[in-house]
């Protein structure tokens, strides 16, 4: 999208602020919002029963508390979609022109100017973004206790439940928990520096 909206054009500039419409809302407001669209009575399920779609809105396959968190991947995937959009056209903007420009200039055809330059450029740019976004999603509350299953819990979910148990023998399970979200953000870390060296020992 960045890619193709950064032209400068009027059209551009009104699909780039749509794109970024999602950016100030909050989290909690974001979660709102996705139960209120794709849950089994929400509006997705409404317009397809009168459309013929679905014989009545219970039909809506469940999207919202079914055990694959799918209604919470697509409202947070929807949510923090305009960080990483605001990220790529940052990148594009401040190296991406001039990269594409010498390369032009040095006989590259438009296909391998998109393969050799502006990929390679956003690729990079984007992945401390996308690890920053994965290590945020990983412990986020809000959206997960509005759209989370009960079974499985998620780990945030689980965290403060094992945390605010009455039984103390288990709140340290909690602690256990933290340190294992702890562990899955380093190792995110460290596999997008390790990438990131590779890609550089690769480069010519």
């Amino acid at each position: 999208m960045a890619v193709q909206f950064r032209t400068g054009t009027r059209a551009d500039g009104i699909a780039h602020l749509f794109a970024l419409i999602p950016l100030p809302i909050p989290h909690l407001v974001a979660a709102v919002v996705g139960l209120q669209v794709l849950g089994q009575s929400g509006y997705l399920s409404r317009l397809g029963a009168a459309f013929g779609l679905l014989h009545g809105p219970a039909e809506m396959p469940a999207l919202v508390y079914d055990p694959w968190g799918i209604g919470l991947i697509l409202t947070l995937a929807w949510k923090e979609f305009p960080f990483l959009a605001l990220v790529a056209f940052s990148v594009l903007a401040t190296r991406g022109a001039a990269l594409e420009e010498v390369a032009r200039s040095l006989g590259a055809s438009p296909r391998a100017v998109l393969r050799r330059v502006t990929w390679p450029l956003l690729w990079r740019g984007l992945m401390p973004a996308v690890v920053a976004v994965f290590v945020f999603v990983a412990g986020t509350y809000e959206a997960t206790a509005v759209l989370a299953p009960s079974n499985p819990l998620a780990l945030p979910l689980l965290t403060l439940e094992r945390y605010t148990d009455a039984d103390l023998a288990r709140r340290g399970d909690a602690f256990v928990l933290v340190l294992v979200g702890m562990a899955v953000s380093v190792l995110a870390v460290l596999a997008h520096e390790w990438t990131r060296s590779r890609w550089e020992r690769l480069q010519p």
